[in-house]
């Protein structure tokens, strides 16, 4: 896996989806429909359709990081292959990455931040910083974009006329 090439696809998707993939419950879904757009989180952006399977959900990466997974090795597990299906072999440090790509998608937005959007730029800049991850230029300015927006918009809600 390419960490830096799956993070920036991963960034950008979430960036421009804008919102979770979630049930009509309320929780969270590698794949969903919310009227006619199709929903991905972190994690369900990078399974092809073909390695796809309803059952992934919710089953979560915490339990394929898990070492003690049903006594086998984390990378024999299903979620694990359906996503070296769609980004090539996989390390626990990758799939780590992804974890924490799929926390940031499924935690609640952060203080001040109006939208999803605006928090995952703000997360996702701070885990590729700590990550070591070179941001692609599209990811750079989407989330420039994005926080631009987000200092105008707290300036303009804070600051007396």
């Amino acid at each position: 896996m390419d960490r830096n090439k799956v993070f920036n696809k991963v960034a950008m998707h979430l960036l421009k989806q804008g919102v979770q993939s979630i049930s009509n419950h309320g929780g969270c879904m590698y794949r969903t429909k919310r009227g006619d757009k199709n929903l991905s989180c972190a994690v369900g952006c990078v399974i092809p359709d073909t390695a796809y399977s309803y059952s992934m959900e919710g089953v979560g990466l915490s339990s394929v990081l898990d070492t003690t997974y049903g006594g086998s090795k984390p990378s024999d597990h299903r979620l694990w292959k359906a996503i070296e299906a769609g980004v090539g072999p996989c390390s626990m440090e990758d799939i780590t990455l992804l974890h924490e790509m799929q926390k940031i998608h499924d935690g609640r937005t952060i203080m001040f931040c109006k939208n999803y959007a605006e928090s995952w730029a703000i997360s996702l800049r701070l885990l590729a910083d700590k990550e070591k991850i070179k941001l692609s230029p599209a990811v750079t300015r989407k989330i420039a974009g994005i926080t631009a927006a987000r200092t105008k918009r707290i300036a303009k809600e804070t600051c007396l006329k």
